[in-house]
Order: C-alpha cells, then sequence, then structure tokens
C-alpha cells in the first residue's frame, strides 16, 4: 500500500491540472486581472507533484520507482515547456525542449518494459508527450525556422 501512495497521489494530483486549466481559460477570457491565480495554482500543483515524484522515487523499491521517475521526467519536460511558453519565449529555448523530451520518453520506453503494474501511467504521460512535442514542432514551422 505504502509503494502505491504517492503513485495515486501524484496522478489525482495530475489530474487536477484539467479542471485547473479551464479555471485559467476563464480568467484569461473574464477576469485578466486575476489569471496570476491561475499561473501560481499551476506552479505549485507543479511544484507539489514534483517533490512527492522525488519522495516516490526515493521510497518505493523495484518497479514502482520507475513510475515516479516517468512522472519526474514528465513533469519536467512540462516545466520546461511552460517556461517557453510564458517567460522564455526564445527560439533556441526550442532546443531545450527536443533535449528533454527525448531523455523523458527514453525514461518512458524504459518504464513500459520493466513495470506490470499501472503501464498505463507511462503509457499516458507519453502520449501526452508525443502531443506536446507536435505542438512544438507546429510552432517551430510557424516561427520560420526548419526544426532540423
Amino acid at each position: 500500500m505504502e509503494e502505491t501512495k504517492y503513485i495515486k497521489i501524484n496522478f489525482y494530483l495530475l489530474l487536477g491540472i484539467l479542471p485547473l486549466s479551464i479555471v485559467g481559460y476563464l480568467f484569461a477570457v473574464y477576469k485578466e486581472n486575476l489569471f496570476f491565480l491561475y499561473e501560481w495554482s499551476l506552479t505549485l500543483l507543479i511544484v507539489v507533484s514534483i517533490i512527492l515524484s522525488i519522495i516516490g522515487i526515493i521510497k518505493n523499491e523495484g518497479n514502482s520507482k520507475w513510475i515516479s521517475l516517468s512522472y519526474f521526467a514528465f513533469l519536467v519536460q512540462f516545466s520546461v515547456l511552460c517556461l517557453f511558453l510564458g517567460p522564455f519565449t526564445f527560439y533556441s529555448v526550442i532546443f531545450v525542449f527536443y533535449v528533454t523530451t527525448f531523455i523523458t520518453i527514453f525514461i518512458f520506453v524504459i518504464t513500459i518494459r520493466k513495470i506490470d503494474k499501472f503501464k498505463f501511467i507511462p503509457l499516458l504521460l507519453l502520449t501526452l508527450s508525443i502531443i506536446f512535442t507536435i505542438y512544438v514542432i507546429f510552432l517551430n514551422a510557424l516561427w520560420g525556422t526548419n526544426w532540423m
């Protein structure tokens, strides 16, 4: 039970991003002066989830450690994406995202091969990572520079 506690809590925290993003959209459209609440709530949610994934990496043994590591890798990739879309919207940051994505997908593949229980979690995170990467590739193409 102790092993799966951090995995489940982390999963629910990541699910919390969806309703929080809806609230953020409403703030951006109707109450722009309150949008900072969304930004700081999302930051707090990501930081708490990163801390829980690090605790899960340290406390879990065996294959459950890999699920926490995949959470951590996804959150690092998501943080780099948010930083790129936020304050660091520079062309060179795209390549930081690509390197982070490569490492993250590598961790997901290892996790999928090593675990038996909760296999849907790294598959779901891998799917989201691929969607993020396609989005950044399109942004890169719209920037007017080749992606290779």
